[in-house]
């Protein structure tokens, strides 16, 4: 599509009936904001814990779940993997590139993987910013997400949580060790009673699973009876062949 036609499509459809990757016009309406030249591969094979994504389709677990001590969360899940460039770019649009009417194309997909994870959960909550940083953004991704899914299960959306500590750099580079001593302490319980509740927990991508884990902690020392963590984006789990 050329220069003049592609801003002449942004004009005239609104957000959500062009592709959110190249521009171009969709056929019809897509949930999930893709055309079918973009859209990228939905994860087929996972850890069962984790939910990583799992080349080798004869394995149950991760490297990280064989070898990891404690998961706070009973299971995670995620419909893409981040090593695809253009699920890299949903998620900079919505985190950096102030495109927030990207949340319900990412809550589709989603949406659809917990109902095929088959949870019951009784409410949902998502990953807390911290105040300067969402002021910054001028709004919380995570928040934007769990919204729309609530939305589609029916379910109340709570600020079950709040992020006490503010790192100016973010952790997204950092390894799996770095970023879990980076977080502890770093989440709190906000005074929404989850006591006895099974909650989905939000966010937009897990790699380390550390953020959720953490989050997860907290909802568990709440009394939280059981907590599922739903992503738009994952890690790979195993070793590439």
């Amino acid at each position: 599509m050329n220069i003049v036609k592609r801003i002449f499509t942004k004009l005239v459809y609104p957000d959500g009936l062009c592709c959110v990757i190249c521009s171009n016009e969709l056929p019809k309406d897509s949930p999930n904001g893709f055309c079918e030249k973009c859209e990228p591969k939905r994860v087929k094979h996972y850890c069962e814990i984790c939910g990583a994504s799992l080349h080798n389709g004869l394995r149950k677990y991760c490297d990280g779940c064989l070898k990891r001590d404690l998961w706070y969360f009973g299971a995670a899940r995620a419909p893409f993997e981040y090593a695809d460039e253009n699920v890299k770019k949903v998620v900079w649009k919505i985190k950096y590139g102030n495109k927030p009417y990207v949340a319900k194309l990412m809550a589709h997909e989603m949406a659809e993987t917990v109902k095929r994870a088959g949870w019951n959960f009784d409410v949902v909550t998502y990953v807390p910013l911290h105040k300067k940083r969402a002021r910054k953004r001028g709004y919380n991704q995570s928040e934007l997400i769990a919204g729309h899914i609530g939305e589609a299960f029916g379910k109340p959306v709570v600020s079950a949580l709040e992020k006490i500590t503010y790192a100016k750099r973010t952790t997204t580079k950092l390894g799996r060790e770095e970023r879990i001593k980076s977080l502890e302490g770093s989440f709190a319980l906000s005074g929404e009673n989850v006591k006895g509740k099974t909650i989905l927990l939000v966010d937009d991508v897990a790699t380390t699973h550390a953020t959720v884990n953490e989050c997860a902690k907290m909802l568990r020392l709440g009394k939280a009876e059981k907590v599922y963590v739903i992503t738009y984006a994952t890690s790979r789990g195993d070793d590439p062949f």
